[in-house]
């Protein structure tokens, strides 16, 4: 993925957090997995439909916790690749 448009999925999602946490929505763990991980993982490359890569409850549990650490890591990859923004 190159830097812009990794900087667009750092910024879409970024938004799309602040939108949830902001309102009142309390998103169960199916919808924020199709609404917020899902797509997430989507854009960055990965194939939902290779089952052996996401058939284990406790891969997606693992996914739903580091999801947010994700979204600061590219935002500091992306600081890193360009000092100035």
């Amino acid at each position: 993925m190159d830097k812009a448009a990794l900087t667009e999925t750092v910024n879409k999602f970024k938004k799309r957090i602040i939108t949830i946490e902001a309102g009142d929505n309390n998103l169960s763990d199916p919808d924020t997995r199709q609404g917020l991980i899902n797509p997430l993982f989507r854009s960055l490359g990965w194939d939902f439909s290779d089952f052996d890569s996401i058939k284990s409850k406790v891969r997606i549990l693992k996914v739903q916790r580091a999801s947010r650490l994700l979204l600061l890591q590219l935002e500091e990859e992306v600081r890193q690749a360009d000092p100035s923004s």
